[in-house]
């Protein structure tokens, strides 16, 4: 007798059970620890530890992205007076920034000063 038509067969049915329980390798643990646990096994050779390491470190560590390395030219790089051009430019268009930046100064003066007095 065959199965009704859209009825799940035993390793559908399994796997479902599995992903809804965490359970995907039958043993209670899912493949990402099962492959850890491969690789922290002293008892397993070195060959199988650094394959299942290479396995998992995907998921473990993330990759690092690619950063593009910039190197300035002394040409590049801005006079004192230009720079103080551009902060005065910035100043000047968003006003609430210099008062944010005395804020933060006196904070930090005052934080500085509180430390001596505690020493």
């Amino acid at each position: 007798m065959s199965r009704p038509k859209g009825s799940l067969n035993k390793r559908t049915r399994a796997a479902l059970h599995g992903v809804k329980t965490g359970d995907l390798v039958g043993n209670g643990m899912t493949p990402l620890e099962y492959m850890l646990k491969v690789m922290r096994d002293s008892e397993k050779s070195v060959e199988l530890r650094l394959e299942a390491a290479n396995s998992v470190a995907p998921y473990v560590h993330a990759r690092l992205s690619h950063v593009e390395n910039v190197n300035l030219s002394p040409e590049d790089a801005m006079t004192e007076e230009e720079i103080q051009a551009k902060i005065k430019a910035i100043l000047q268009e968003k006003p609430e920034l210099l008062a944010k930046l005395i804020e933060l100064t006196q904070d930090k003066a005052a934080h500085e000063e509180e430390m001596l007095l505690c020493h």
